[in-house]
């Protein structure tokens, strides 16, 4: 999901940006308010801002009703306002999607 959060934000930059995650299960979705973002800020725990910057997983078959679920686990790039234990770790984020993807 992109948004605008950045002043440099737009739906160009993010048709840019979609070349990141190139596999074909992934799916990009240009949303031009911060409304995706302030739906999931209970979910992970952001207080003052809207998400943004977050990998969030679920497992096949989660339903959601008028608002996100919390995610099975989530990384970030938001330092000092979320866990430092979920900071964005490559390596970690591929093992751990990969684990769900096997148990399913």
């Amino acid at each position: 999901m992109w948004e605008p959060i950045l002043r440099t934000d737009n739906e160009a930059a993010a048709g840019k940006a979609t070349v990141l995650l190139p596999d074909p299960r992934v799916r990009h979705f240009w949303v031009p308010s911060q409304s995706v973002g302030e739906m999931f800020q209970k979910p992970i725990g952001l207080a003052a801002e809207p998400a943004w910057d977050v990998y969030l997983a679920y497992p096949r078959g989660v339903h959601w009703d008028d608002h996100p679920p919390a995610p099975a686990f989530f990384m970030h790039q938001l330092v000092g306002r979320l866990p430092a234990e979920q900071r964005l770790d490559g390596a970690e984020l591929a093992t751990r999607l990969q684990a769900m993807l096997n148990a399913q």
